[in-house]
């Protein structure tokens, strides 16, 4: 991995991510990032989002309706409501264990694994309660 040169923008948006635990999409971090920096396009917060998964600095979260962010890089998982489609974080590990299991099975080399969970949120659980009653 090799790491660009420093840019204004890409410090603007990665300090945007490490400050929020929502998982933004793209558009989210732009609509944020805007209101700091009114000049800033769409376009250069694809273009920095790249350069900062390539680098390693964020993660890229496939949901149902979009590409969402995550700069926290300690290791866990998440889940993804399928009720409001809001991504959470779930603190357990158990990528590690996964991949000695892989491993057992595969000829080749593998180092990683990514795991999403599906589920309710709470507030999901209870309207899905409230509506049954």
């Amino acid at each position: 991995m090799t790491t660009s040169r420093k840019s204004k923008q890409r410090d603007a948006i990665l300090e945007n991510l490490l400050a929020r635990h929502d998982h933004p999409t793209s558009e989210e971090v732009y609509l944020s990032i805007r209101e700091s920096m009114p000049n800033i396009s769409l376009a250069t917060v694809y273009r920095n989002l790249y350069i900062l998964l390539n680098e390693g600095k964020v993660k890229a979260i496939h949901g149902p309706d979009a590409v969402h962010y995550d700069a926290d890089m300690k290791n866990h998982r998440h889940v993804i409501c399928t009720g409001c489609g809001k991504i959470f974080d779930i603190d357990i590990d158990v990528s590690s264990e996964l991949i000695e299991l892989a491993k057992q099975k595969f000829d080749g080399s593998i180092n990683d694994c990514k795991i999403i969970f599906y589920g309710l949120c709470k507030n999901c659980k209870e309207k899905n309660i409230n509506s049954e009653e």
